[in-house]
C-alpha cells in the first residue's frame, strides 16, 4: 500500500466518514483501529513531519478527547488531507492553509 499512499488517505477518509456511531466511545475505538492501519500503510513513507501529525490525531481522539463525534471527525478528515499533501511533496505551511 505503500506505494499508493493517495489510495491509503482515501480508504481512510472513507473509513471515517463510515463510521455511523453516535457514542463517542465506540467513534474512538474504530478512528484508532483506522489509524493504526494508516500508519502502517503510510510508514515507509512516513517523515518525522507524518508521524507526528498521526500521533497528534491519536492525541485528540483518545487522549484528550472534545467528546463530539462530528467536529472529531471533521478534524480527523482535514488532517488525512493534510497528510496527504505532505506526501505530495508540498511544503507543510502550504498544505496548511488548505
Amino acid at each position: 500500500m505503500a506505494k499508493h499512499p493517495r489510495a491509503a488517505i482515501e480508504k481512510f477518509v472513507g473509513q471515517i466518514r463510515a463510521v455511523n456511531e453516535y457514542d463517542y466511545g465506540d467513534f474512538m475505538r474504530k478512528a484508532n483501529s483506522y489509524i493504526m492501519d494508516l500508519q502502517n500503510s503510510l510508514e515507509p513513507l512516513a517523515n518525522k513531519v507524518i508521524r507526528r501529525k498521526i500521533s497528534e490525531m491519536r492525541d485528540y481522539i483518545q487522549f484528550q478527547p472534545e467528546w463530539k463525534v462530528e467536529s472529531t471527525r471533521r478534524r480527523i478528515i482535514d488532517d488525512a488531507y493534510y497528510i496527504e499533501k505532505l506526501l505530495s511533496g508540498q511544503r507543510p505551511e502550504a498544505a496548511s492553509l488548505a
